[in-house]
């Protein structure tokens, strides 16, 4: 049952940005966003509220959101991982967060410091709060297909913390494939365990491209009905926990695709690739030292 239509993610400005070697100005990022914007996104993860000396990239996240222009149809929203970044977006006057614990243990205490039970318990607290201030939240699970060099986890485990999940009554589920192993006959073996089990609840896919797989783990996920994926323009992102992961499907890539197959996204084509030509570019000619 293929969708007629599809939401596209657009994570770039925080997972893509994120994972560059050295922070960007904040005026790059608003010069991006209004080219996102121009060509008709409307779902924009805009950064991430955790500690600049950890991820100095995110360091402007307030400015950036203080700074976004505010339209109507379009939903910023920012990553999180603990009350205190929660709280700061609550600041900003955020309207949707994210977050996400990892399926593997070995991951999590890499990204977050955090064993699983109390990634869980902060997750809770999250979602709390975040529902008392009437801020939607999707919560996630990194790793779902595995992470590189440990044994897969069967889907039952995976369905099993979903279960734990959906107890916390989060507004949205994500499952990201953090290391880029999933492929399309996993990703529908898992998808229909699934998705009878979170019944009406949105459920977004995350997957990245290490293994050049991801276009086709969407099609496969089409197939299955899911309508909401991340993307990130120019296919920048990846993990800096994680050695050897490549950034995510690249959103302009995603829409092409979708536009061949008849499924609207509401996204310009031709204006994504002009504006994921001039942020490559950018980058390219950029030194490492220098500001932008």
């Amino acid at each position: 049952m293929i969708p007629d239509k599809i939401i596209l993610n657009e994570v770039g400005l925080r997972e893509g940005f994120q994972n560059l070697p050295r922070a960007y100005s904040t005026e790059l990022k608003l010069t991006v966003l209004d080219g996102l914007l121009q060509a008709g996104v409307r779902h924009i993860q805009l950064g991430s509220f955790v500690h600049p000396e950890i991820i100095p990239q995110m360091a402007d996240a307030e400015v950036l959101f203080h700074s976004a222009p505010q339209q109507e149809n379009v939903l910023y929203s920012a990553f999180i991982l603990n009350e205190h970044g929660l709280r700061r977006a609550i600041d900003c006057d955020v309207k949707k967060v994210e977050t996400s614990m990892s399926l593997h243990e070995s991951y999590g205490l890499k990204n977050t410091g955090m064993k699983s039970d109390r990634a869980y318990e902060e997750m809770a607290r999250l979602v709390h709060l975040a529902h008392r201030h009437d801020i939607s939240i999707r919560v996630g699970l990194q790793c779902a297909w595995g992470v590189a060099n440990e044994p897969a986890l069967s889907v039952d485990i995976v369905l099993s913390c979903i279960e734990k999940l959906m107890t916390l009554d989060p507004d949205t589920i994500c499952l990201a494939d953090t290391a880029g192993l999933a492929t399309p006959k996993i990703v529908k073996e898992y998808l229909e365990v699934i998705l009878p089990q979170i019944g009406g609840k949105p459920l977004v896919l995350h997957f990245h491209e290490t293994r050049q797989g991801g276009l086709a783990n969407i099609h496969a996920a089409l197939q299955m009905g899911v309508r909401e994926f991340d993307c990130s323009l120019g296919g920048l992102g990846g993990s800096p926990f994680m050695a050897n992961t490549t950034g995510n499907v690249a959103t302009e890539q995603i829409v092409k695709t979708m536009d061949e197959t008849g499924i609207y996204t509401g996204i310009d084509s031709f204006g994504l690739e002009e504006v994921a030509s001039r942020l490559k570019r950018i980058l390219q000619s950029t030194p490492l030292k220098s500001a932008v």
